[in-house]
């Protein structure tokens, strides 16, 4: 799968996520390799960049990032929420910390 960003907007999301994560920002031909694929039966689709947050705020860092420069992050954030309203009716479990975009 090809690239949403154009280069220019890839490598400077990429430098804001390196700014934010350090060597938790990742775009070496391997970590995207290995993240490009599961064990479900959808096609494999390489991601331009791999981040590993460790804490809420990398988390909405990232996705406020991935929002200014128009970058998907994936389906597994929708899958999260999804899951979560199907478990949280009254929105008790972390009440705010899934952000909207």
């Amino acid at each position: 799968m090809a690239s949403v960003l154009a280069p220019s907007l890839r490598d400077r999301l990429a430098a804001e996520l390196r700014t934010l994560l350090g060597d938790r920002c990742s775009t070496s031909s391997s970590h995207r390799e290995q993240h490009s694929h599961g064990e479900s039966w959808h096609p494999p689709g390489e991601p331009d960049i791999v981040v590993f947050p460790t804490s809420t705020d990398d988390v909405c860092g990232i996705v406020a990032a991935a929002a200014r420069y128009g970058a998907p992050i994936g389906e597994a954030l929708e899958v999260m929420r999804t899951i979560k309203r199907a478990l949280d009716l009254q929105n008790l479990m972390n009440p705010g910390k899934m952000i909207a975009l």
